[in-house]
C-alpha cells in the first residue's frame, strides 16, 4: 500500500513539474506565467513611465525624457544619433511587442510563434514579396549616409531597451506566447513599414476572384450581370475579370 501510494504522489508530482514547465496546446507554461515575481504579476498596471535621462555608452551626449501628464514623451537631445536612439528606446519600451509581432507578419513568420494556424498567412505575405520589398528599401536607404545613420541609430536604441529586459520585464503578450523577443534589425523598420503599406493600400483578391470564375463561370461574375454595360473594350482591358 505504501508502495502505491508513493507511486501516485510522485506520478502526481511528476506530471505537475511537466504541466509547470511545458506549454498544454496553447496555454503558456503556468510555472512561469503564474510566478508571482516574475510571471503576469509583474505586469500589472502601474502609474506609467518616469521622466528620466537616458545613460547608454552609445550616446554622445545628454539625453532626456519627460513624460507629460498624459504619459506622451519628449526626448530632448543634442544630436540627430542621440535622438534617433532615443526614439528607438522609448518606442520600444511602449510597443515592444506590437513592432516585433508586425515585423514577423510582414516576414511571414508567425506560425514561428503561434503555430500552424498561422501558415496560410505566412504564405500569403511571402508570395507577395514583402520581405523581398523591404529588403530592396533598406538597400536603398543604406546607401544615403544620412538615413543610414538614422535606421542604425534606431535599431541601436529598440536593442538597447530589450537587452535591459528579463523575463519578468517581458511584456505580457510574450509570457501568454512563451517566446522572448529577437535583437532589433534594421530590416525589421522596414518590415514595419510594408505591413503598413499593405494594411492601408492593398486590397486585392485576385486568388479568391480566379477561384470564384473558375468554380461559377464567367456568367455569375460582374460581366454576367451588367452584360449590357460591359462591351468588348471592357471585356478586354479587364481581362480575367470580365
Amino acid at each position: 500500500m505504501k508502495a502505491i501510494k508513493f507511486l501516485l504522489l510522485a506520478s502526481l508530482s511528476v506530471g505537475l513539474t511537466y504541466l509547470l514547465d511545458n506549454k498544454l496546446g496553447k496555454i503558456p507554461p503556468l510555472g512561469k506565467f503564474l510566478d508571482p515575481v516574475h510571471g503576469f504579476w509583474a505586469n500589472a498596471e502601474s502609474n506609467g513611465e518616469a521622466s528620466s535621462e537616458i545613460s547608454s555608452a552609445y550616446l554622445r551626449e545628454a539625453v532626456t525624457v519627460i513624460y507629460d501628464s498624459l504619459q506622451i514623451p519628449h526626448i530632448f537631445a543634442q544630436n540627430d544619433d542621440d535622438l534617433y536612439f532615443a526614439q528607438g528606446y522609448v518606442t520600444a519600451i511602449n510597443r515592444l511587442w506590437q513592432m516585433e509581432f508586425t515585423s514577423l507578419a510582414a516576414a511571414g513568420r508567425l506560425s514561428e510563434i503561434v503555430g500552424e494556424q498561422a501558415v496560410d498567412f505566412d504564405r500569403d505575405k511571402r508570395r507577395k514579396g514583402m520581405g523581398f520589398g523591404a529588403e530592396q528599401a533598406l538597400q536603398k536607404m543604406m546607401k544615403n549616409p544620412v538615413t543610414r545613420r538614422v535606421i542604425e541609430s534606431y535599431a541601436a536604441g529598440v536593442n538597447f531597451y530589450i537587452s535591459s529586459l528579463d523575463y519578468k520585464d517581458y511584456p505580457i503578450e510574450y509570457k501568454l506566447l512563451d517566446y522572448a523577443p529577437e535583437p532589433w534589425t534594421p530590416l525589421k523598420s522596414f518590415l514595419m513599414l510594408k505591413n503598413m503599406s499593405n494594411t492601408l493600400n492593398v486590397a486585392n483578391k485576385d486568388l479568391q476572384n480566379t477561384n470564384f470564375l473558375n468554380l461559377y463561370g464567367i456568367e455569375m461574375g460582374i460581366c454576367g450581370q451588367f452584360s449590357g454595360i460591359c462591351s468588348e473594350f471592357v471585356r478586354n482591358l479587364v481581362g480575367i475579370v470580365c
